[in-house]
């Protein structure tokens, strides 16, 4: 793993609202590609180089190229979705949005505290270690809902199931 920056610090920044471009695209079901360019009042640095080759071994890992220059900064990752579990030292397993669809095999492990509660009581009723097949996915800013073949229209929290 190769992780390098040199920068040039800008004493003259400028504090007005700027511009921030930003395109994400899916590569796999577990690599993402992002690209982003900015311009104005976030960047403080006249110039700035910054190279990581980090495949594994943090959040989000992939290698990254991020160039700034005079107000202008170009920003290039190609990235694991997954979140890296540093006590295991592998990547996290659980069950999310990104990594799911429709028809996958996915495996329970255990409720926790929800605010929706009829999740909770719902997931009593499914057995810890069995696989089920997702139906449906719904996703809300701070939820993403499961619906599981084997158990009709019942929601549960996709975030207890392990992929």
């Amino acid at each position: 793993m190769i992780k390098l920056h040199l920068s040039l610090k800008n004493p003259w920044v400028n504090k007005k609202p700027g511009f921030h471009w930003c395109k994400n695209a899916t590569l796999s079901k577990y690599k993402a590609l992002e690209i982003e360019i900015w311009q104005g009042a976030i960047q403080n640095n006249l110039g700035s180089l910054d190279i990581d080759t980090a495949w594994r071994g943090q959040d989000h890992a992939g290698p990254s190229l991020q160039v700034e220059f005079l107000g202008f900064k170009f920003h290039i990752k190609m990235y694991d979705i997954r979140n890296w579990n540093y006590q295991k030292g592998t990547w996290e397993t659980r069950a999310n949005y990104l990594n799911t669809k429709p028809g996958d095999k996915i495996i329970f492990r255990a409720s926790g505290p929800h605010w929706f509660t009829d999740r909770i009581e719902n997931a009593k009723k499914l057995q810890s270690g069995n696989t089920y097949t997702i139906k449906s996915i719904a996703v809300a800013s701070s939820s993403t809902a499961v619906q599981l073949e084997e158990t009709g229209d019942l929601e549960f929290e996709l975030m207890w199931f392990d992929i």
